[in-house]
């Protein structure tokens, strides 16, 4: 191993928080040069000898998911004096500039100068599923050098931006209860795969509605997953308040088995072996003489039909005569 991958190695378990972010810095790039180098980093990476625990958030935009990772977050540290908490955030980026706010932490007034607290922000790049592409890789960072909790924070939900599944241990859904149908904004695919759901901002709703929005998701959770052994919960609370913040931690720390865990781990390290297939498998393509084949036939997309040009790529690949 290089000097330089060496030095961060030995930064990162030693805990040093510059180390780490240069580490990230690493994982984001999208030079060619550093691909190796990230994984001949990652790869070298002791396994934490104490056990970690990630937390995913989603949610509309606007339903205060980082104003509950700061209040629930603070509330951890509190909690456990020695317990040290990376949160990682996605913004979206722009589809013309390619450009991200990066705002979230602006949100964070307990954790942004919290000792024991490492914040940073992610640009989504335009990757569908509301994270960063290499998420997964700064999780792994962030626990050697040694955060015991990770908080994640994806762009914002649709219905089957559930890519966050993959990255965390246990998937939380931060709602509204004034948002208007929550069981018709969820669907079945976030419905089956959230663990549970946080109903924000109840202390400016009034009680009827707050039952009437946990009764109506409670309701639909049993429902599609009253088969199971354990059912999402759902706990009304208030961000800025600290309403609801206790329970929601108990329902969160009694949702973790660690032989559940183990197991989901094992099968996100196969999701993320398809995505670095998928990846590898596009540059090559690129680089190949049916990159050329590829840019020919997009200047023909004046000149001739879609379907024209779709039998040219497919007979490329000789699946059709």
């Amino acid at each position: 191993m290089e000097a330089g991958l060496s030095a961060l190695r030995a930064g990162l378990e030693a805990g040093d928080r510059i180390s780490l972010a240069r580490v990230l810095s690493l994982i984001e790039s999208v030079r060619a040069e550093d691909v190796a180098r990230r994984f001949v980093l990652l790869d070298s990476l002791p396994t934490p000898t104490q056990p970690t625990y990630r937390v995913g958030f989603t949610g509309t935009p606007g339903a205060g998911k980082s104003t509950l990772i700061d209040t629930l977050g603070a509330y951890v540290l509190e909690q456990y004096p020695e317990t040290q908490l990376a949160v990682l955030t996605v913004d979206p980026s722009s589809w013309r500039s390619g450009g991200s706010l990066l705002g979230d932490q602006t949100r964070m007034q307990h954790l942004s100068g919290h000792p024991r607290a490492f914040l940073r922000s992610f640009a989504s790049g335009g990757h569908l599923g509301g994270l960063h592409p290499r998420i997964y890789e700064a999780v792994i960072a962030c626990e050697a050098a040694g955060f015991s909790w990770i908080f994640l924070e994806t762009v914002g939900t649709g219905q089957s931006e559930i890519e966050l599944r993959y990255a965390c241990d246990l998937l939380l859904y931060v709602a509204l209860p004034y948002g208007g149908d929550e069981v018709q904004g969820l669907k079945r695919g976030l419905m089956e795969a959230l663990d549970g759901a946080a109903l924000n901002k109840v202390d400016t709703t009034p009680p009827a509605e707050v039952h009437r929005a946990q009764f109506q998701l409670e309701t639909a959770l049993h429902f599609l997953r009253g088969m199971e052994e354990r059912v999402p919960f759902v706990v009304a609370v208030s961000a800025l308040t600290g309403l609801g913040i206790a329970e929601l931690w108990t329902k969160i720390h009694e949702a973790y088995l660690p032989d559940h865990i183990a197991q989901q781990r094992t099968q996100q390290r196969a999701y993320w072996l398809e995505k670095y297939w998928q990846e590898a498998l596009q540059t090559w393509l690129a680089r190949s003489p049916y990159g050329q084949l590829y840019a020919d036939l997009r200047k023909q997309a004046t000149e001739k039909s879609l379907w024209q040009l779709a039998r040219e790529v497919y007979r490329a690949f000789g699946l059709m005569e």
